[in-house]
């Protein structure tokens, strides 16, 4: 009996909350004064760098990593009034939220805002999602191909190839580059953005983890 090739592509998903965030901070001065937008950006990086420091001494198992770049400034004219600014970024990572939470409330003021807060899960985390998503991607492809095998009158007795997405060379617009096995994402995605009465919106975002396998089955 001849043997019938059946390709499929099998694919499973997850959806959990994060448990690491990324939190970057923007401390910038402007006005018409160089000294002035100097001193008080100056004040205001101590500040946040001793908040900083107390913070990672304190709680360094539940928040990581902390930096702050460097200074930048800039000059320019407006209605021949010259003005200055200065900025620097900072970034800390945490995987307690309600600490999180509870400082940023704390070191927030005219001079340090929010400038975004990126979801997304730990590497334990990623790692066991990956071995549960490509694990249930195998068992997706397995059970297209006897859906396809039945309807033919044949049956699945043995497998040709299994791969990552683009790697059959079935599809000439897809790569391993562009379509990983396991792709996260946020299902609703948007950085903290302050709002007029309600400050920065803090909430934790539901994170989607994506796998996608390509299989040959082979048939008779």
């Amino acid at each position: 009996m001849s043997t019938t090739t059946i390709s499929v592509r099998g694919e499973a998903h997850d959806e959990r909350m994060p448990d690491r965030a990324v939190v970057r901070l923007a401390v910038r001065s402007e006005g018409r004064h160089w000294l002035q937008v100097h001193g008080q950006m100056t004040a205001s990086l101590r500040d946040l760098r001793d908040a900083m420091t107390e913070l990672t001494m304190q709680h360094r198992l539940v928040v990581p990593e902390s930096s702050i770049g460097h200074m930048r400034q800039q000059t320019w004219t407006d209605k021949d009034v010259k003005f200055f600014s200065e900025e620097a970024l900072a970034s800390l990572v945490f995987t307690d939220f309600e600490l999180m939470n509870t400082w940023i409330s704390q070191v927030v003021s005219d001079t340090v805002h929010v400038k975004c807060l990126n979801w997304s899960l730990s590497s334990p985390v990623q790692d066991a999602v990956r071995r549960s998503l490509g694990n249930a991607a195998v068992r997706d492809a397995r059970a297209r191909a006897e859906v396809f095998a039945t309807a033919a009158g044949l049956h699945i007795v043995g497998i040709q190839a299994l791969a990552d997405p683009g790697m059959l060379g079935d599809d000439a617009d897809e790569s391993p580059t562009n379509n990983p096995l396991i792709r996260a994402t946020l299902l609703s995605g948007a950085p903290a953005s302050s709002t007029a009465d309600d400050g920065y919106d803090l909430t934790p975002q539901l994170v989607e983890s994506t796998a996608q396998v390509e299989a040959r089955f082979l048939a008779e």
